[in-house]
């Protein structure tokens, strides 16, 4: 694979490029692109910022597009220079697909180019993922056949639920009825579980006993969860820290390549200690069960998951876990890969096992944390957009209360969302008449328009020059992150806005622009 990256105007071939074009025993993704009615082939290079041609390329296809010049500057290995002859603008077509394009023409380099920009608009990267992907899932499952077979616990981890001293039991006698056309597939999935070892049939008088709750799943299949409410009361938690959202982004600044793992059931790897497992009785219809592992719904279980995920993954570079979900990442393939296969050698050395129907391998871009993260930065995830957008307005208080919470996951990436869903926030002032009108609906229009335009965020690089832009309106402020990607060149890392205060919402407009500054540096 090549890395090609922007250092002020000159352009860099990284030493890797030259040997994986000339050495690399992978075959490289080609593809045949139709310049200017010219069909050329072209290296799918999901790491190049620009599209580059070598001058006898051009020349022997004869595009007969006038070269302009460039004052771009092409390095490649030892800091040597290529001569780029200049550039021309040219539509790429593939398939179905087109786009304009700016073309360098290099001398000296061996092969076509396509940069990431044409790569996106051609659609191309999605085919190249899946089948790197796919190369490295199987790779894996054949090196490490036991990360990905069944389901184990993992080693020396068992897990004592702490409750205080003055915990008072809870127990019912009576089970919440299953809707009629799920208690077959209610009954199958407890025999399952049951089966499995992750809960046992109960037959002694217990002190605790909580309801049991049935939700579906979007594959058809039922999910059997237990209402812990009564016994989380009285847990004692070790309050592991969870990793925020930003927490999680801000060491993949400059990363390429992405592999994504996740723990099979996660919590039913962690063994429940005897005398723990009274705790977790639970009636169904069909009589009692209590959980040998970690059961959903335990207010503990996803910091105790954590901090063994944590444990096992201690002092490996370029690994974030959020909870059962890892994500190996990498500046170039080599990285990526030695990554990549320390994080599998210490899962397996830890009897920890993978789904490997969710896990990723190899790609450019992969969900995370609700986010799509991927080399040219950070976006929301489309399918939790096009869920807003296919959403009526709300008609009750509890609705927009749920409105404004799904949007606000995105503000990160929309500027001055506080102006622009104060129409709506008003409804929720105490003693507010409920008026759905013309400002309101407006509004509703308004946000939804922003969320598709939603911005791509860089990632955050500790090592760029950084600077915060604030501003302030009538009833709200806004702030952004920027960093200098380029002399004079910046771009967004973040979006924040809040509403004013009743009493801010009076101050003068100096004020406000001083208050705006002053609560984004403290942000």
């Amino acid at each position: 694979m090549s890395t090609f990256w922007a250092k002020s105007y000159t352009y860099v071939f990284d030493t890797t490029y030259l040997d994986t074009v000339n050495k690399s025993r992978n075959k490289p993704w080609i593809a045949d692109i139709n310049v200017n009615e010219t069909n050329i082939l072209f290296k799918i290079d999901s790491g190049a910022d620009v599209t580059v041609i070598p001058l006898t390329v051009y020349q022997q296809r004869k595009l007969r597009s006038t070269l302009k010049s460039t004052g771009k500057v092409f390095m490649g290995p030892c800091n040597c220079k290529m001569n780029c002859v200049g550039t021309f603008t040219s539509q790429l077509r593939h398939e179905d697909k087109t786009t304009i394009e700016d073309i360098f023409v290099v001398k000296g380099l061996e092969r076509s180019l396509l940069g990431i920009q044409a790569v996106h608009s051609l659609n191309l990267l999605n085919c190249v993922d899946a089948l790197n992907s796919n190369e490295m899932k199987e790779s894996a499952k054949e090196k490490y056949p036991n990360l990905f077979t069944g389901l184990e616990q993992i080693k020396d981890q068992e897990y004592d639920i702490k409750a205080t001293h003055d915990a008072t039991p809870f127990a019912i006698t009576v089970p919440r009825q299953v809707p009629i056309p799920l208690r077959k597939e209610t009954e199958r999935e407890l025999q399952r579980m049951e089966c499995n070892g992750e809960i046992s049939r109960v037959e002694d008088p217990t002190e605790w006993c909580a309801p049991m709750v049935v939700t579906p799943k979007s594959n058809g299949k039922i999910r059997v969860c237990v209402n812990l409410t009564k016994l989380n009361q009285f847990v004692q938690r070790e309050n592991h820290p969870l990793p925020t959202t930003d927490m999680t982004f801000e060491n993949l600044a400059g990363a390429r390549y992405f592999s994504k793992l996740d723990a099979n059931s996660g919590f039913c790897q962690i063994k429940l200690s005897e005398r723990s497992k009274p705790l977790t009785t639970f009636i169904t219809p069909w009589g009692r069960h209590c959980f040998n592992v970690l059961p959903f719904g335990i207010s503990s279980g996803s910091e105790k998951f954590q901090k063994y995920m944590c444990e096992i993954l201690e002092g490996l570079d370029g690994v974030e876990c959020n909870i059962d979900d890892v994500l190996v990442h990498g500046a170039t393939q080599e990285e990526h890969d030695r990554r990549l296969e320390a994080v599998l050698q210490r899962l397996g050395n830890a009897n920890v096992t993978l789904n490997a129907k969710k896990c990723v391998f190899n790609v450019s871009s992969v969900k995370f944390v609700g986010q799509l993260v991927g080399a040219d930065g950070i976006k929301p995830d489309p399918e939790k957009i096009q869920a807003i957008l296919e959403i009526p307005h709300p008609t009750t208080l509890h609705e927009v209360r749920s409105f404004l919470g799904m949007v606000n996951q995105f503000s990160k990436f929309t500027t001055n969302l506080a102006d622009l869903t104060k129409p709506i926030r008003g409804l929720l002032v105490t003693n507010t008449a409920w008026t759905w009108g013309l400002p309101q609906q407006d509004a509703f229009d308004k946000i939804k328009k922003a969320l598709t335009s939603a911005l791509i965020l860089n990632l955050y690089d500790p090592n760029k020059v950084t600077k915060i832009a604030a501003d302030a309106s009538s009833y709200g402020l806004g702030a952004v992150v920027l960093q200098e990607e380029e002399p004079d060149t910046w771009k967004p890392v973040s979006f924040i806005s809040r509403s004013m205060t009743t009493t801010e919402a009076r101050y003068a407009q100096i004020e406000k622009e001083a208050l705006a500054v002053t609560w984004a540096c403290e942000w």
